[in-house]
């Protein structure tokens, strides 16, 4: 029974800044379980734990330019080798096999969307136009990945499943995917046209927002027939933290401060939603919601972002 669901553990990655420069890091239940030291920036965007294995990608700087990066229990996996700039942007597991998304840079100078299996690359765009793979989901043996892609006028919305790219916005807007949840044979990519807050279900679009301020749906999870939407909207020079459930929508923060969420988890009746936070001496602080109450994961004087969370189950 999902709604009888316990958590068991609270995993997050994003970054923390030491001196002068980013490092990934990983938060179990509110402790660090991982934390890079390399001796250039870099900075975990995705999050997966399958049993007791945490795998983590995103970019590393070393030698050369900007590399995509996995890592499984802190140990590194580079996906590209640097001589073309590069990130991971999404993580999944599907039995032994390791997914990884992002982009990389041609040496066109456009950036292609791409994916790795087990470190082995497939392009999904051709290179004539800058494109990035943002979410991949793998179920059933079915890949799903959501792409940004710009046209000679705009950035359209595409989503890749095993070959097929089907295109989800027409282009006349700008669009731009965030995110995706996968429900049997429903798929949700939530994100913005034109500055409105959206998702797509099945390529048919689902207003947020009104279009009188700048709003971002960054994540989705459905449950039934419910849909969980996080994001956030400009106000008064910030970003204030919102949840949607089924439209209605929420406030997190105020917006007297910049505020980010990033991803939106459910368990049981549960909504979690991740992001961070800037405080009064101008430190992103780590934080999640649940149910509309924050939880800080970082300390006052840390400087840390959150970017993915992900919540395993008793």
């Amino acid at each position: 029974n999902e709604s009888l669901e316990v958590v068991k553990d609270i995993y997050a990655t994003g970054y923390i800044y030491l001196d002068n420069m980013t490092q990934t890091i990983v938060w179990k239940n509110g402790t660090v379980l991982t934390q890079f030291n390399l001796t250039k920036e870099n900075c975990g965007k995705s999050l997966f734990v399958k049993d007791s294995d945490v795998y983590v990608a995103g970019y590393l700087n070393e030698t050369g330019s900007q590399k995509a990066y996995y890592a499984k229990n802190g140990i590194i996996t580079n996906l590209t080798n640097g001589t073309y700039w590069a990130i991971a942007n999404d993580i999944c597991v599907s039995g032994t096999d390791v997914y990884v998304c992002g982009q990389e840079q041609s040496n066109s100078d456009h950036l292609i969307a791409k994916f790795w299996k087990n470190g082995i690359v497939t392009q999904l765009t051709d290179g004539s136009n800058n494109a990035d793979a943002v979410a991949i989901i793998v179920q059933n043996n079915d890949v799903h990945i959501v792409i940004n892609q710009y046209t000679d006028t705009a950035q359209i919305i595409k989503y890749y499943k095993n070959g097929v790219l089907t295109q989800i916005t027409d282009g006349t807007q700008y669009a731009t995917a965030f995110d995706m949840f996968v429900s049997g044979n429903d798929v949700y990519i939530c994100g913005n046209e034109n500055n409105v807050a959206k998702y797509w279900k099945n390529g048919v679009a689902v207003t947020l927002s009104d279009g009188s301020v700048v709003t971002n749906a960054s994540s989705i999870v459905v449950k039934d027939s419910d849909v969980f939407v996080s994001g956030h909207t400009y106000i008064s020079g910030h970003y204030a933290a919102k949840l949607w459930t089924n439209g209605v929508v929420s406030t997190l923060t105020s917006g007297e401060y910049l505020s980010n969420v990033n991803k939106i988890q459910l368990v049981g009746n549960d909504t979690y939603v991740g992001g961070f936070e800037m405080n009064e001496i101008w430190n992103n602080k780590a934080i999640y919601w649940k149910n509309e109450t924050k939880m800080t994961i970082t300390s006052e004087t840390d400087n840390c972002g959150l970017w993915d969370l992900f919540i395993t189950k008793e």
